[in-house]
């Protein structure tokens, strides 16, 4: 019912993104090889599209393909302000994976609109801060972002808490030298 529903969709309207993805979706779960295409198309129609880069994350990561892994979740990260709610666990647990890590610099440089969320996110919630702060230290630093120096002091707090001390001292060599006073590790043991 739902293939004949998208299928006349297109019908009416040709470049219906949603109809496409519909249509890529259930030829996916019919096993259909043209579902590569349709989630292309798809894709093509429309770069803010959520539930269509999450499937390319899905392909690439049975591929390993760690940049694409990366690039569609910085675009399904672009779609909308709530797709971070669903995306920053995820991607929160892969950064424990070093070759994930040093891949993600390049993003992590480029300073995408969703990037100040989602170190918050990791000063909240990471088990292990010492991961967004290594991805940190290779790209020579936080870009500059809203609220950088209290995000700074934020990371070297949660790490001395969580007792990344070797984080700390790795982060703290790519700040100035005022965003560190008052928090490094000797003082807080």
């Amino acid at each position: 019912v739902a293939g004949r529903e998208a299928r006349a969709a297109l019908r009416l309207q040709p470049l219906m993104p949603s109809a496409v993805r519909s249509l890529a979706y259930i030829q996916d779960t019919n096993g259909q090889p043209d579902a590569v295409t349709l989630f292309g198309l798809a894709d093509k129609l429309t770069r803010r599209d959520l539930a269509v880069h999450l499937w390319h994350v899905k392909q690439a990561a049975a591929k390993n393909d760690l940049g694409q892994v990366l690039h569609h979740y910085d675009m399904a990260l672009r779609t909308n302000k709530n797709s971070g709610t669903l995306l920053a666990a995820p991607l929160t647990q892969s950064l424990a994976d070093q070759r994930i890590r040093a891949a993600f610099v390049e993003i992590f440089k480029a300073n995408p609109p969703w990037l100040v969320d989602f170190i918050r996110y990791q000063v909240a919630n990471s088990k292990n801060v010492g991961e967004i702060m290594d991805v940190a230290v290779r790209a020579k630093g936080l870009p500059d972002i809203e609220g950088k120096a209290d995000l700074e002091r934020a990371l070297i707090a949660k790490a001395v808490e969580q007792k990344q001390y070797p984080a700390v001292q790795r982060f703290s060599a790519t700040l100035p030298a005022t965003a560190t006073s008052g928090t490094s590790p000797r003082s807080t043991r």
